[in-house]
């Protein structure tokens, strides 16, 4: 569960580090949301008869609130790589840039500590335990 709050909880935090795990549940709940909203906004501008009315308005909220965790989340992701987050420019490159991009999201983070911090994928317990092998 929590890998599926912590991109919400973390909207603003371009520092650290994100597993693949993080960012593709995140992808998938931005997919469910669109979904569920619109077959929501669907019903309600049928049974109002209107094309854009109020129920448009959640939508767009969610799509905004989306992307600012998105991005987020994306320069995370490239930081569990030990890659600076510039690295989401490659997906305006044109004609490969999303490919790269795919590709990129797909491989994974270094293990252990990296320039952006400690592994996400450790348990806390783990890394207690890890700090105190390093000073015993």
């Amino acid at each position: 569960m929590n890998w599926l709050v912590r991109p919400w909880r973390h909207a603003f935090d371009y520092k650290g580090r994100s597993p693949r795990r993080e960012y593709w549940l995140g992808w998938g709940q931005f997919v469910a949301g669109i979904i569920v909203i619109s077959a929501l906004s669907g019903l309600i501008e049928d049974a109002s008869g209107t094309e854009f009315g109020l129920a448009d308005i959640p939508l767009g909220l969610f799509v905004f609130a989306s992307f600012v965790v998105g991005l987020a989340t994306t320069v995370r992701r490239f930081h569990d790589q030990d890659k600076s987050g510039w690295f989401v420019f490659v997906y305006f490159i044109p004609f490969v840039g999303s490919i790269i991009f795919l590709i990129l999201m797909l491989m994974p983070g270094t293990d252990d500590w990296n320039t952006y911090g400690d592994d996400p994928r450790l348990g806390e317990e783990e890394e207690r335990r890890n700090v105190a092998e390093i000073f015993s």
